[in-house]
């Protein structure tokens, strides 16, 4: 019985080894770096989106600030011709604007939340994305590209005129100082 356990254990091992043969690692990490790549991309737009939802809410935030205060200027001129019918419907436009401003306010604190943590996420997806890059190009062997110049730059021989030269301006820095 022990024999026979050993033996399927040792075939599963090796059945094991085949597959993970079969899989190309090369081929997943590339698969790896390509979906890395669209969830970066999707962070991002969704980083721009909450952006330009943060702008929009900003400027109507502006508009309800302006037209409640224009309400109130509108409330004063109610007050000194002693019309409280009037009164009453601009209070009431003025409590409808202020509990909008209310809660635009607190959906752009929720906005700003979300947009932080989406930034936070793409900075994290960044490096892990480079690392992923670097293992797939440790992995990957291809051949570097021939550089048709040296690595190194390429440098005229000095003359004797060169030396002579470099010998003048050592001698006068050392007498100027």
């Amino acid at each position: 019985m022990a024999l026979i356990n050993r033996i399927t254990h040792l075939f599963r091992a090796d059945l094991h080894a085949v597959i993970d043969q079969l899989e190309e690692p090369a081929m997943l990490l590339r698969q790896s770096v390509r979906e890395m790549e669209e969830a970066l991309a999707r962070e991002r737009l969704q980083l721009n989106t909450q952006h330009q939802q943060q702008t929009q809410l900003d400027s109507r935030l502006q508009e309800l600030a302006e037209a409640v205060s224009n309400i109130n200027d509108e409330l004063d001129v109610c007050f000194l011709a002693n019309n409280e019918a009037l009164a009453r419907v601009l209070l009431k436009r003025k409590l409808e604007h202020q509990q909008l401003h209310k809660s635009l306010a607190s959906r752009q604190q929720a906005l700003l939340r979300d947009s932080d943590a989406t930034q936070r996420l793409i900075d994290d997806y960044g490096p892990r994305l480079e690392a992923m890059r670097q293992k797939l190009e440790l992995l990957v062997d291809e051949p570097a590209p021939q550089a048709s110049e040296p690595p190194w730059p390429v440098t005229n021989t000095i003359t004797d005129a060169d030396v002579e030269v470099a010998l003048l301006r050592e001698k006068q820095q050392r007498s100027v100082s």
